[in-house]
């Protein structure tokens, strides 16, 4: 064999090679993980049957989709109740105590699928994507056939609900998009989205779970003085003001216009 033939048939060698370890280097194994979320007051806990410096939590409900994991976007498993392959719900009320509009059942997980490596930074969208915000609960499937997390007179779906109760006085808001046109079945769209991005760069899987803080939401709601008041997401509800504040949305545009202070990542 000629000293040219063996360089070519050299050269065609190592590129099969580095072909393969290519394609190897591509295809990382996926694995299942679980994003876990809890509700805080602060740094302390809260729940239905629990009171944090006379605070209890009466609701806390939101959907969440467009997951991503270090950059890249994840898979969420679908089990036909809590989460599809697009959309999850999170419920952290479980219907005892102060949430006494709630329902029996929670969940505080969500699972996703991801590349082996992908362990550090997480993002993701409160709200439910435009194509499926219009849906009828009574027809669509889980998670979206929860009808309380939808708003019929408004032909969408509530995005977050959240509740406070201090006392005998609470607040409590109901987040989805506004100024909507149209009715079932055939809306035409909300001129304010009010859908929240949660970005956590620090956020490690195994490590963290996803807090929300309901004293940043509610902090200066005027609660402590005995008045009830809640937030609609209408944009003449002066009550909005704060809670849209703190999630990182303009209460008149409805656009994301700051980082969320509500969201964060905390220790497992």
């Amino acid at each position: 064999m000629s000293f040219h033939r063996r360089i070519r048939n050299g050269v065609a060698l190592f590129t099969v090679f580095a072909l393969v370890a290519l394609m190897a280097a591509c295809s990382r194994p996926k694995q299942e993980i679980q994003i876990e979320f809890a509700a805080v007051y602060g740094e302390l806990p809260l729940a239905c049957k629990s009171t944090q410096g006379g605070a209890a939590l009466s609701d806390l409900r939101f959907f969440v989709y467009r997951v991503e994991v270090a950059g890249r976007p994840a898979e969420l498993v679908d089990d036909a109740l809590w989460q599809n392959g697009e959309l999850a719900l999170v419920d952290l009320e479980d219907s005892t105590d102060n949430c006494v509009s709630g329902t029996m059942r929670a969940n505080n997980i969500v699972r996703v699928i991801v590349d082996a490596e992908q362990l550090r930074g997480l993002r993701f969208v409160v709200g439910v994507p435009e194509e499926y915000n219009h849906a009828s609960p009574l027809t669509a499937k889980g998670p979206l056939s929860f009808s309380d997390m939808h708003w019929h007179w408004r032909s969408g779906y509530k995005f977050l609900r959240a509740g406070l109760r201090q006392g005998q006085s609470q607040f409590w808001l109901h987040l989805g998009s506004a100024r909507c046109t149209g009715s079932l079945p055939e809306p035409t769209g909300c001129q304010a989205s009010n859908r929240v991005i949660v970005d956590l760069a620090n956020f490690e899987v195994g490590k963290h779970k996803v807090v929300i803080d309901i004293k940043q939401l509610f902090a200066g709601v005027g609660i402590a003085e005995g008045v009830d008041d809640s937030c609609s997401s209408g944009p003449i509800e002066a009550a909005c003001r704060i809670p849209f504040s703190r999630l990182g949305l303009d209460l008149e545009s409805g656009d994301m216009v700051s980082d969320t202070a509500v969201f964060r990542s905390g220790q497992r």
